[in-house]
């Protein structure tokens, strides 16, 4: 099954995944934050799979990075 995320690059979905955070915040109603938090989701979802040895290593860390997985995924 081909994700509309697969046309993303790794970079890309960080920064999504990061811009997301101040729409859970912007949410209007429950409905409209579950709708956020699924994005965020697939965000990660899809990063766990194109790097899961990183993924593992951001979260080990307490995934408390301001930066969101980038520091672990983008290589720069």
């Amino acid at each position: 099954m081909t994700s509309r995320l697969d046309g993303l690059t790794t970079a890309e979905l960080c920064s999504l995944w990061r811009k997301s955070w101040a729409g859970l915040y912007a949410a209007p109603t429950p409905a409209a934050r579950a709708d956020v938090v699924a994005a965020r989701a697939g965000f990660l979802d899809e990063l766990e799979r194109r790097e899961p040895h990183a993924m593992v290593e951001w979260l080990g860390s307490g995934a408390l990075d301001p930066e969101g997985p980038a520091a672990y995924l983008v290589r720069r």
